[in-house]
């Protein structure tokens, strides 16, 4: 199960690629020949509709859960340097009727935190224009996508989670994308996100503030008591 947030703060977690080959494979990734206007090869490192954290300024995406709301904020690029900025949103499911997608001998996900859109936020893809380049288009995620026998797949978090690493900590969802402003007629663009989650620790000040208000809840305990 994914820590949830304390009184004290949010459960921060580092982003990065699944990792194929012994390399980062992608964090973001379009199906087909997509987005519209990407550029690059479809070499291995280099292909255009793979978008990683790695490519960007700190290397690193963030996950961050608070509660029962969770949000992978963070930047990706691909190999010729066409970024976006990613700001997805997501709430905890606690429903049925759900499908895991797991690898072959891998964990059933019955051990997993799922997420599902968050209603009442909009997630988006904006695009980081590069110098003299024709922007790519900005994106608003529409929906998640996918299922098997069990039922529809959400987003999937836990050990093994993110389809590709088995023993790894991570995260994976498959999602359809809109352009945004379209408001009819719009086409429909697929992709998915896999990524490796790594907790971010909490800083010393942090561990003496939970230090400090825990010894104010024994002291008070100790004067009911008394």
């Amino acid at each position: 199960m994914v820590s949830t947030s304390s009184a004290f703060a949010a459960t921060v977690y580092h982003a990065t690629s699944n990792v194929k080959e012994g390399a980062g494979n992608h964090s973001l990734w379009f199906s087909g020949d997509n987005p519209p206007g990407a550029i690059g090869g479809n070499t291995a490192g280099n292909q255009k509709n793979h978008f990683k954290f790695e490519n960007r300024s700190p290397g690193f995406g963030k996950f961050t859960v608070d509660g029962s709301s969770a949000a992978l904020t963070g930047e990706v690029a691909n190999g010729n340097g066409q970024a976006f900025r990613l700001d997805m949103y997501f709430t905890e499911f606690t429903g049925t009727n759900v499908g895991y997608k797991t690898i072959d001998g891998g964990p059933d996900g019955s051990a997993w935190t799922l997420y599902e859109l968050d209603s009442s936020r909009t997630s988006t893809l904006s695009y980081i224009p590069l110098t003299g380049d024709a922007p790519l288009s900005n994106f608003v995620l529409s929906s998640l996508r996918g299922s098997n026998s069990d039922g529809p797949f959400k987003v999937q978090v836990g050990v093994g989670a993110n389809d590709k690493d088995i023993a790894l900590f991570g995260l994976s969802t498959w999602f359809t994308l809109a352009e945004a402003g379209c408001s009819s007629n719009c086409t429909p663009y697929h992709g998915d996100i896999n990524i490796v989650l790594e907790p971010v620790p909490l800083p010393a000040a942090g561990f003496m503030l939970i230090a400090g208000v825990g010894g104010l809840f024994a002291m008070r305990r100790r004067k009911k008591a008394t």
